[in-house]
């Protein structure tokens, strides 16, 4: 009887956890991530979008670009991983239910926003207003292919307000800010290149 007792609660746990890992890790990451095998990043017309969104079980997709940036906040930096994204992202990764602070939204009235991790903005010290404005922050993004000399600049430095905050799981949070994909272009000076596409797939 113990022993069966102690089984019984151990797959709970067990059960319990799977679920939980599911729904911190499964969410913000897509089903599929598409990448280049021989480079950081490939040219964006490579990929038939209209032959992917219509492969049976794609629900959606967005294409994507990563890079390390370094954003400021009054006096505070940190390190952070840029990700710029299409609107498509946000529904598939559940945005809304991941939301601490602020509201889910990358675009609104023609302005550009982001969404930041949660402990990645308290490392900036920054926090979202409840009623008035947004928080600001700076972007430094390194310019591509710069030659780093004495007296030049290898950043282009670009504003961002914040419309939200995040809390997904460690990882997202003490390292991710999520910005529109034509603010990542403008600021590292991508004109198609991507560095990935995120696939996700119907249930089943």
């Amino acid at each position: 009887m113990f022993i069966t007792a102690a089984l019984i609660i151990l797959l709970s746990a067990f059960n319990g956890i799977e679920g939980m890992i599911e729904k911190l890790y499964s969410d913000f990451d897509s089903d599929i991530t598409i990448r280049s095998e021989v480079a950081k990043t490939f040219p964006e017309s490579q990929i038939d979008f209209k032959a992917l969104s219509i492969i049976d079980g794609v629900e959606n997709s967005s294409k994507a670009i990563e890079e390390i940036v370094v954003l400021n906040h009054e006096k505070k930096r940190v390190n952070a991983v840029m990700v710029g994204v299409e609107e498509s992202f946000l529904s598939f990764s559940k945005m809304d239910k991941h939301l601490v602070e602020g509201a889910g939204f990358l675009s609104k009235n023609d302005t550009e926003y982001g969404i930041i991790g949660a402990s990645l903005l308290d490392k900036l010290g920054g926090f979202i207003p409840e009623r008035v404005g947004y928080e600001e922050i700076t972007v430094f993004a390194p310019k591509r292919d710069a030659k780093v000399r004495v007296g030049s600049n290898p950043f282009t430095t670009r504003r961002l307000s914040l419309a939200g905050r995040m809390n997904f799981n460690r990882e997202v949070n003490a390292e991710k800010l999520i910005v529109p994909l034509s603010y990542a272009r403008d600021v590292l000076n991508y004109s198609e290149d991507i560095t990935a596409i995120y696939v996700d797939v119907k249930e089943g």
